[in-house]
Parts: C-alpha cells; structure tokens; sequence
C-alpha cells in the first residue's frame, strides 16, 4: 500500500515537471546559448556567374508542371520569402546562396575578441540574437544548416538559381529562402521543439510555409498529450489567423493521410494547410506516396527529381515532400505575381480547380481533386 502511494506521487511529480517543460520549451522567447560556432558556417559570398545550368535538362518536372513556358509569360517581380520548416538547408551550396534569406543587419558587428559576428545582440531588435540565416530550434542558435541532409533537396525545387552556370533550375528565379530547424541531424524531433518551430511562423509572417512534417508521437500521459496538443494547435491558429499558407508532403509510407488520430489529425482541421502527394513521369501515384481522397488536396512531380543536396552535390530523389515544394512554389510564384489581393483560398481553390491545374483520372482514389499541378494554367486561372 505504501510502495502504490510512493508511486503515484513519484507520478504526479513528473507528470508536473513535464507539463512545466513543455511550457517553457514552448514559450515563444528565446534565448541563444553558446554559439555553434565550429559546426555552422557562416553565410558566403554570391557569385556572380552566369551560363546555362548544366543539368537543366534533366529536370523533367519543370516541363511536367510548364515551368518553361511561365518564365516567358510571366515576371515574378516581387521577391517572396517562402519558410522551409524541416532540417535547415546548406545554405551555402553553390546553386542556392543566391536565394538564401540572409539576415545582414546582424552581420554588421564582428565580436572583437573572435573577428566573427557572433556579438550576442538582438542588433535588428526583432527579438532574436545572432539570428543569421534563418533560426535553428535544435541547437538554439541564428545559423539553419542542414545537418541531417533533407530540406535541401526541397530547397532546390523551390529556388535554385537559374543561368548561373551551375546545377540546376528552381522554380522561382527570385525567392527568399528562410530556414528553420527542427529536425536533428538523426532525422528526428520532439513535439516542443515542432511547437517553437510553428510559433516561428507568426513571428516571420512569410509568404508561403513549406513544412516537413515528419512523424512525433504525443505523449502517454493524457495531460501531456492535451497539452502537447493544444500547443501545436495554438501556434497554427496564429498562423491562420494571419492567412499564411502552409503545404505539407502527405508521406512515403503506403498510408491513408489523416485516417489515424496521430500528429497529422491535428492538420487536416486547418483550412490555410494544404497536402500534397507525388505522381511520377506517367502520372501515377509512385507506391510509397500516401493518398487521401478526403485529406490529400492535389499532386505534384515527386519521383526521382532531380535536385540540390548537400555540400554542393545534386541527387535524384523521390518523396511527397518533393512534391509539396512544388506546390510550395507555385503559390509563392502566384503571391509575387498577383500580391496580396489574392487570398490563400483562392490559391487553393485554382489548385484544385479544372481551370488552374491538370485532371488526373487514375488520381480518384487518391486526391480529394483528381488532379496534379499545372503552373501555367494555375497562374493564367487566377487572372
């Protein structure tokens, strides 16, 4: 009897103490420990080179989705900044450091003793110290570099720099690429660290969020769970709430998206959240790609694309969050064409209209609109 009474005190103090954690990891201030200093570089210099990208050819998923002829139809003025929330991005690869948001207010000031910018001041007053290229919620600090080798590969979808004789062509010739790291260098997470990450969202305000959104169990303690919960639901509404668009991948395990009450439920309520799956050259849903004909809202190439990758590689790789970059960029390319006089709904709407995308039959069972993007078609509809 005694022993049973130990036990459930000794339960009811962790119970406490994580709850307690789990506030104060979600609490939107941060504070920057030592700086990574001997992990993450520093953002280079652009270059400025040009000549034709030299596998451009390759990329049969810009002709897929008529990249090429939206290029000579429309100007994509106005530089957006599209948040990859995910592992960071080498942001310092050859084919995407002209694309890369990069913040030089707090680059100014060098650290006297160590010659670096590390100086521990909030030097732009937007309440981050340090806070460099992006932010990193894995080891606290103002530097996003992809440690773990992923976002990446979604980074050149979006924004590879075009005719500077190098790689590859992103879609966007102009974009501000933000990165924030939640996404250790295993491939893995925890739901505070998501939650802060999703906080991030409302603090940047960017145009478009492209999430990789990978698999986190809650808790087993139901308050934690509640709590875990709420908080990802609290950082969402406020990403609603300021009508920023947000496309996540459907994922690569043969599943039904949304049909179980893990993470993923908790998206498939937001009406500002769209998912996305993968098709392949013939357009078909590759055997990996998740599919939801409720929860799944469009597709897009995501077999075997060709890419950028990390230390200044490019590799051939096949995921729907290949896909959701996809269409990550052609909402952003619609926002620097049309502003904001357009809403995400309307973004949204064309994406799974007949008008502004490409009817995909054997696509039924497997997207909500049986159909896969078209850029030119989608940017012509919203006219």
């Amino acid at each position: 009897m005694q022993k049973r009474k130990i036990r459930t005190i000794i339960n009811r103090l962790l119970q406490s103490f994580i709850l307690v954690f789990l506030l104060v990891a979600c609490e939107k201030k941060i504070v920057v420990k030592t700086p990574n200093l001997y992990i993450d570089p520093l953002p280079g210099e652009i270059e400025q080179v040009q000549g034709e990208d030299a596998f451009s050819k390759e990329q049969w998923n810009l002709e897929k989705i008529s990249a090429p002829k939206v290029w000579d139809s429309f100007m994509s003025s106005k530089a957006v900044t599209v948040m990859l929330i995910g592992s960071g991005i080498d942001y310092n690869h050859e084919d995407l450091r002209g694309n890369i948001f990069v913040n030089k207010k707090e680059l100014k000031e060098k650290n006297p003793n160590t010659g670096v910018p590390y100086n521990q001041k909030d030097d732009d007053a937007d309440g981050l110290i340090d806070n460099f290229v992006g932010w990193d919620f894995v080891d606290n600090d103002g530097l996003a570099y992809d440690k773990y080798g992923y976002d990446t590969y979604l980074a050149g979808i979006i924004g590879a720099v075009h005719n500077n004789g190098k790689g590859i062509k992103g879609i966007l010739k102009k974009v501000s690429l933000y990165p924030v790291r939640y996404i250790n260098s295993n491939g893995q997470s925890r739901i505070p660290t998501l939650v802060r990450a999703l906080e991030h969202i409302s603090e940047v305000k960017p145009d478009v969020v492209l999430l990789n959104l990978i698999s986190l169990q809650f808790s087993r303690q139901e308050a934690v769970k509640n709590l875990e919960k709420k908080a990802i639901q609290n950082a969402l509404d406020k990403a609603k709430k300021l009508s920023i668009p947000i496309v996540i991948g459907a994922g690569n395990i043969q599943n039904e998206f949304g049909s179980k009450l893990g993470i993923e439920a908790l998206f498939t309520a937001y009406e500002n959240i769209l998912v996305v799956t993968s098709i392949d050259k013939s357009d078909q849903k590759p055997f990996l790609a998740n599919y939801s004909s409720r929860f799944v809202h469009t597709s897009a190439p995501g077999e075997k694309i060709l890419t950028t990758a990390p230390e200044n590689k490019y590799e051939e790789i096949s995921s729907t969050h290949l896909a959701a970059a996809h269409i990550a960029a052609a909402i952003a390319y619609a926002i620097s064409e049309y502003g904001r006089e357009k809403t995400y709904e309307d973004y949204f709407s064309a994406l799974q209209s007949e008008k502004g995308s490409r009817e995909v039959e054997n696509l039924d069972k497997y997207v909500a609109g049986r159909n896969t993007l078209d850029l030119y078609k989608f940017l012509m509809s919203l006219k």
